[in-house]
């Protein structure tokens, strides 16, 4: 299954974010795609089904991409007027979701996003970033003026993509059933939130329950 594949050793021991204990040491490895050895990086996080090429987004030129949102700076800062004094962020700044991101590794070299990431650490506490390695992109993205927008076909989430896709369906280049939102067939899609499809059995969810979330977001990927 890994023929083909280069496998690198990366020392989580400098992120300490316990107030997430959900995430684990593994959400902070993107930081690490500068030290690849490779000019572009493509990272997708472990609860996303790809159902399409990723071709497009090795072409673009963009140093760092994600999907961006005009959100709350509360969402992310546990005190977002902190946040706006010493960065400064202000409310309306795209809060990204780093589910699904591309990285220019020239690029994270030059601005060093590793040590900037201990940086931020050391100054705000990890407690300051709800959701750390995202709120340390989201910070690091305004400090160095690299962030694009990611289309976003390329991370189609459940709490905001799904239910406007009413069952839409297609069938991918790829040949995979994926779904159809307001700009196009989805190439990646990301399961966010606590409980995944695949998590069902798991907590021995009764059929009430399993047909409330599928209800709520999933229901468009039965086939009509």
């Amino acid at each position: 299954m890994l023929e083909g594949c280069q496998l690198f050793k990366v020392d989580s021991a400098p992120f300490n974010a316990d107030h997430r204990p959900d995430l684990g040491a593994t959400a902070f490895l993107r930081f690490y795609a500068q030290d690849l050895p490779y000019s572009r990086v493509i990272y997708v996080d472990s609860d996303t089904v790809v159902t399409d090429s990723l071709a497009p987004l090795f072409r673009q030129r963009l140093p760092v991409m994600a999907r961006g949102y005009d959100l709350p700076l509360a969402l992310e800062f546990s005190d977002p007027s902190l946040a706006s004094a010493r960065l400064p962020l202000f409310d309306g700044f795209p809060v990204l979701n780093s589910g699904v991101m591309a990285f220019s590794v020239p690029y994270l070299r030059e601005i060093d996003a590793l040590g900037r990431c201990q940086a931020l650490a050391r100054e705000f506490g990890w407690e300051f970033f709800l959701n750390p390695d995202q709120g340390m992109w989201i910070t690091i993205a305004y400090l160095t003026g690299g962030f694009g927008r990611l289309p976003p076909q390329y991370n189609f989430m459940t709490w905001s993509d799904m239910a406007p896709a009413k069952g839409k369906i297609t069938t991918s280049s790829t040949g995979h059933l994926t779904a159809v939102g307001t700009s196009g067939p989805a190439r990646v899609l990301h399961w966010v939130g606590g409980v995944k499809p695949w998590h069902f059995d798991k907590h021995n969810f009764s059929q009430e329950k399993r047909a409330a979330l599928f209800e709520d977001c999933y229901l468009q990927f039965n086939q009509p």
